[in-house]
């Protein structure tokens, strides 16, 4: 018989741990990292070095700062676009991100050596830059090291984020991207409705990964059971009677 109770490696004092949930986060965004990852390398003709050694040390960094597993981020779009037109960092002159007034005063602060944390994640030019250097975002990308990354902040100096005029103070779309290369190619992308958006929701599996992300984030971890079971409750919220038992679920506190 095989026992599923938790194996932990774990010194006395030690602010590190290693069990079963922390090996299901380490490996949990494979699915998306491995296809970006080759796809940046056999079809962009990055190195493999160039592609996983960064990443692997800003993984340890970000574990040894947050003391986190590493979840992937959302701003997939230009690592899309990147493998899809078969282009690099390099061959970028210049990126124009269009959108409403609320997003450009939101996140369109200019790019600076060294930023804080907090600064580079309302940093739309950042943000890009990373996304072009790794093919996605992820909290690593926030850890000091890899901010204080100058080719970062080259990358990030070729981003415009611009108003598009947009009369409704709160709309968070239409945006539109325009990448133009070396070569003078110039290549578009548009989001007409933000994700999450009534009229384009989450599907299951998105949500659930969202939710399971959101777990990893947590100061404790939950025990396994107390997530499938406020999983379940959020699943049935019409029918939940007192929702103190969400937050009971939510602090690890037994059913």
């Amino acid at each position: 018989m095989v026992s599923t109770a938790p194996s932990r490696l774990e010194s006395a004092g030690s602010p590190f741990r290693f069990d079963w949930a922390e090996l299901a986060g380490a490996v949990g965004d494979l699915g998306v990292l491995v296809p970006i990852a080759v796809a940046l390398i056999v079809k962009n003709g990055l190195t493999p070095t160039a592609v996983l050694l960064p990443a692997g040390l800003l993984y340890v960094v970000a574990g040894f700062v947050y003391r986190l597993p590493v979840p992937v981020q959302p701003l997939k779009a230009f690592g899309a676009i990147a493998i899809a037109h078969g282009f690099g960092a390099d061959d970028v002159a210049e990126i124009v991100l269009s959108a409403p007034p609320l997003i450009r005063r939101l996140v369109g602060r200019p790019p600076v050596a060294n930023p804080d944390a907090s600064y580079a994640r309302l940093c739309a030019a950042y943000l890009i830059a990373k996304v072009l250097q790794h093919g996605e975002i992820t909290i690593a990308q926030f850890a000091e090291a890899a901010r204080a990354d100058p080719r970062t902040l080259a990358l990030a100096a070729l981003v415009r984020v611009v108003d598009d005029a947009n009369p409704d103070p709160n709309a968070l779309a239409p945006q539109s991207v325009s990448v133009r290369l070396t070569d003078g190619t110039t290549l578009t992308w548009r989001c007409d409705t933000m994700l999450a958006h009534p009229s384009r929701p989450l599907s299951s599996e998105e949500y659930l990964k969202k939710f399971r992300r959101c777990l990893e984030f947590a100061a404790t971890a939950l025990r396994a059971d107390a997530a499938g079971q406020l999983q379940e409750q959020i699943d049935a919220l019409e029918r939940v009677e007192d929702v103190r038992a969400l937050a009971g679920l939510a602090a690890g506190l037994p059913a």
